[in-house]
């Protein structure tokens, strides 16, 4: 009777261990959620750069299908671009059914600064479709079925594919801004990369547009302060870190300098 005494105590304490306690539940279920998720993005990954169809950006592998006359697509990524960051899963996820000619080479937009140069590229998310012959067209945003198309019939229409409801931050370059009058509410960003203020709020746009918590509509050029004189003129740009604001009409509304997330959040909201 005693010896059952005792060996109820001890069934109770093994019974009420906490998750805090056992050695193999430390992880919260969204912890184990997280990891399950990148687990599986790079099972994904890997099935796609095995598939041979999608792999990073080298010169070698350029070169290597040039010389053997095969078409190509340049994609112009970074990871702080919501576009590219939608678009690349959404390669990922069709890479199975891409035809078998499928060759995207993934380029850093950030470090590829000659390569950008070489094919007039000054915005991410594009792409660079080369055919057979070498002849390279580029187009702005592209989707899968795009792409799919270009390699299973070497065709592709220039112009603009972009996903709706994704905020853009981009070099300026009066023509693309010629297309956004009528259409869509923008900003110049006057930034000079020896200014420390915009340094940092170049990095806060960034990731308030990766993370999505500025408006979906927010559309900034970033213009260099250094060498814009006739545009600083224009609008009454006397410092960096100044913002100037257009409606969708392109009529300039404001030139406010030091703007926070808070200002953009208030405009284009």
């Amino acid at each position: 009777m005693k010896a059952l005494l005792l060996l109820i105590p001890a069934l109770v304490l093994v019974g009420c261990t906490t998750p805090s306690q056992s050695n193999n539940t430390n992880q919260t279920p969204t912890a184990v959620s997280q990891e399950a998720e990148q687990a599986l993005e790079k099972s994904v990954e890997t099935n796609a750069v095995a598939s041979g169809k999608y792999e990073e950006f080298t010169s070698e592998t350029r070169q290597s299908l040039e010389e053997a006359n095969q078409p190509y697509v340049v994609f112009f990524h970074a990871n702080w671009c919501s576009w590219c960051r939608a678009r690349n899963a959404e390669i990922l996820a069709a890479i199975d059914t891409l035809p078998e000619n499928t060759r995207i080479l993934k380029a850093d937009y950030d470090k590829n600064e000659e390569l950008k140069k070489e094919f007039g590229v000054n915005k991410q998310d594009t792409y660079v479709f080369v055919d057979s012959n070498g002849e390279a067209t580029l187009k702005m945003g592209a989707s899968t079925e795009t792409i799919e198309n270009f390699f299973a019939n070497n065709e592709v229409t220039p112009g603009e594919e972009r996903p709706e409801g994704l905020g853009s931050y981009v070099h300026y370059d009066a023509d693309i801004v010629e297309t956004f009058k009528g259409r869509k509410a923008y900003a110049y960003f006057f930034h000079a990369d020896w200014c420390p203020s915009c340094v940092t709020e170049e990095a806060n746009i960034k990731a308030s547009i990766a993370d999505r918590s500025l408006p979906k509509n927010t559309n900034i050029f970033k213009v260099d302060y250094d060498t814009a004189t006739e545009l600083r003129k224009e609008y009454g740009v006397t410092g960096q870190h100044t913002f100037v604001f257009f409606d969708k009409e392109g009529n300039h509304v404001e030139t406010k300098r030091g703007v926070t997330k808070d200002d953009l959040i208030a405009y284009f909201q």
